[in-house]
């Protein structure tokens, strides 16, 4: 199939997809959150998902490949990960507090990684690198 081909039958399967692309360059460069969501000739705007099936605001179900990048191997919305999740939140939703679970979760990594010594957990990228560079100049004294 050639490239002509190719982009006219997907635009005639995503024509709420333009739509949305189209208003959405107005507030998003490229129309998207992210350049990872992006492709040409516009992105597809995913409406839901369900284990590896993805289906856009066109309707047209699409297999995930990409799996969230990760964070969805398992599959968007295993149930046993659904139940443990709402169970979790009758208990609390992000405690800025130590909590058990994460000492319990902490022993687990180093248990299963033993030349980890010890686990710090962060919020982002930022903090880590951060956090790095401290531990960094700490042991070489600079």
């Amino acid at each position: 199939m050639g490239t002509e081909r190719f982009v006219r039958d997907f635009t005639a399967r995503t024509p709420r997809s333009r739509e949305l692309w189209e208003g959405a360059r107005r507030v998003l460069p490229g129309g998207v959150s992210g350049n990872a969501k992006f492709f040409k000739p516009y992105p597809i705007y995913v409406e839901k998902a369900s284990g590896s099936r993805v289906v856009d605001v066109d309707g047209n179900v699409y297999i995930d490949l990409l799996a969230g990048a990760g964070s969805a191997i398992l599959g968007h919305g295993p149930e046993v990960v659904t139940r443990a999740v709402a169970a979790q939140l009758e208990q609390a939703i992000s405690p800025i507090f130590a909590t058990e679970l994460e000492v319990r979760l902490a022993r687990k990594i180093t248990t299963h990684m033993p030349y980890m010594e010890m686990v710090r957990f962060v919020n982002s990228g930022s903090e880590a690198t951060f956090l790095l560079s401290r531990a960094a100049r700490a042991f070489t004294g600079r």
